[in-house]
């Protein structure tokens, strides 16, 4: 419903296909903030994704701003303290730092990927991977956050996110035909991998 709720703001003319793509326009323009006032609203939004990231619950914001005014206002922002910002939903929160990541994969080299991905960013990340799959034409983005999301010492939870990102797309079927060459690369290695991680993760046991 929350997600209805911000479709709902979305000009009629305007196509949006998929979750990933509302929550690009989303990024991309502040929540609809003044053009004087897009950079500072997206540089709070990254601020507090980069937070989030570090494991760190709220952005101190001690001057006031056209920028927070405005996400306060479109409730893309809640003050939970004087002057301590968070997002208003966790929607949000998943959009940001999969659009952050997304972005600049490179980023995810000053985050600890050693433990596994917590449940408040698990599904950033795979944002970050819907976002690279949607917005580019071939899956040479996608390949590259996967790489960046594989360091030697990374848990693997990190990087299947970003892979389950392939069939959780509302445009699966596009998203899919267009990393088919990938997929079946070296042996169908990272088909097998997709496959082995929706069973893990997507399926469960009869018995249970």
């Amino acid at each position: 419903l929350y997600r209805l709720s911000r479709l709902l703001k979305v000009p009629s003319a305007t196509s949006v296909r998929t979750e990933a793509q509302l929550a690009d326009r989303w990024w991309k323009s502040g929540d609809g903030a003044p053009t004087t006032d897009v950079r500072a609203a997206q540089r709070i939004l990254a601020e507090l994704a980069d937070n989030a990231l570090h494991g760190e619950m709220t952005l101190t914001a001690q001057g006031d701003s056209p920028a927070r005014s405005h996400l306060q206002e479109t409730l893309t922002l809640k003050e939970v303290r004087r002057d301590q910002l968070d997002f208003y939903h966790d929607v949000l929160r998943d959009w940001a730092v999969g659009s952050y990541i997304a972005e600049g994969p490179s980023r995810l080299s000053s985050y600890d990927l050693s433990n596994p991905v917590s449940a408040r960013l698990a599904r950033g990340i795979e944002f970050a991977g819907r976002l690279t799959l949607e917005m580019d034409v071939d899956c040479c983005a996608w390949r590259n956050l996967l790489a960046h999301l594989s360091p030697e010492n990374a848990h693997g939870s990190w990087r299947r996110q970003a892979l389950l990102a392939l069939t959780r797309s509302e445009a699966r079927r596009e998203t899919l035909e267009k990393c088919s060459a990938e997929l079946l690369a070296d042996g169908a290695a990272l088909f097998n991998e997709l496959c082995t991680t929706i069973t893990a993760v997507e399926t469960q046991a009869t018995v249970d």
